[in-house]
């Protein structure tokens, strides 16, 4: 049944020759007339150089959309992980009443910022732990074969970053989903340090990581996809800036209160 699998796979390749890939320049103009590269100045250069290569990638679009799912997926898991590693322990240190104690010092106050730096490490472990996992489950279950090729496949899949490797395209995928995940550490300890019992944080916690999570599947479900009313090429890694900047800005204010915190 693999055998045959992989033929059919083979003529669905062969099939879209000539139209999604090694397209001849007459071939092009015509597609072009009719309106199959209809889009944004942006989307028409990407598609030309994609459409007029004479060859293909051999990923398989059923392997990009395992990854994209995977991806979101995992990323959404990593963030209920990080919910639930840090509050607790924030939790705890308020309902011991630790809170007045640090601040009564300076060193106490400096404590806020490394143990921000121990969460923020704390989790990075975990979210390295989890990706890790999930790529042996990968290469347990024989995709690891597409990681040498090309990161562009016919039809659909038109990659701003087709020259790397699929497997180059993963771990980059890995990094920027985790990256994201750990700026949202700060978010994570505000809401344990400001919520005085489990329920309310709980309560909180909830909706807070459901709109990350659904932040971080608007960003990054089928990364670096070209799309024809795209206008701005790798918005993702603008998006992710954007996110960075504002979790730093976050993470200042609060740095400032905790050193005027109210007893």
């Amino acid at each position: 049944s693999k055998i045959f699998l992989d033929i059919q796979a083979l003529e669905h390749i062969r099939e879209f020759q000539g139209s999604e890939y090694g397209v001849s320049d007459k071939k092009y103009k015509e597609l072009k007339a009719d309106g199959f590269f209809d889009g944004t100045k942006l989307y028409q250069k990407a598609i030309e150089k994609r459409v007029k290569r004479d060859y293909t990638s051999l990923v398989h679009e059923g392997v990009f959309y395992i990854l994209q799912e995977d991806m979101v997926t995992i990323g959404g898991l990593i963030m209920i992980c990080f919910f639930a590693l840090i509050i607790p322990y924030q939790l705890k240190q308020r309902l011991r009443q630790v809170i007045p104690i640090l601040a009564t010092t300076k060193t106490g106050r400096r404590i806020y910022q490394i143990q921000l730096i121990a969460s923020a490490l704390a989790a990075l472990f975990v979210g390295i732990l989890q990706m890790a996992v999930y790529g042996i489950i990968w290469h347990l279950k024989g995709l690891s074969v597409f990681w040498r090729c090309e990161s562009w496949g016919i039809a659909s899949n038109s990659y701003w970053c087709d020259k790397l490797s699929f497997g180059t395209y993963m771990l980059f995928y890995m990094a920027l989903i985790l990256l994201f995940a750990i700026a949202s550490v700060v978010i994570i300890d505000f809401i344990g340090r400001t919520i005085g019992n489990y329920m309310g944080a709980v309560a909180v916690s909830i909706p807070v990581c459901g709109v990350i999570m659904f932040l971080m599947r608007k960003i990054y479900y089928m990364l670096f996809l070209i799309t024809n009313d795209q206008v701005l090429a790798y918005w993702e890694l603008y998006a992710l800036a954007t996110w960075l900047i504002v979790m730093f800005i976050f993470y200042k204010i609060r740095s400032k209160r905790w050193k005027k915190v109210d007893l």
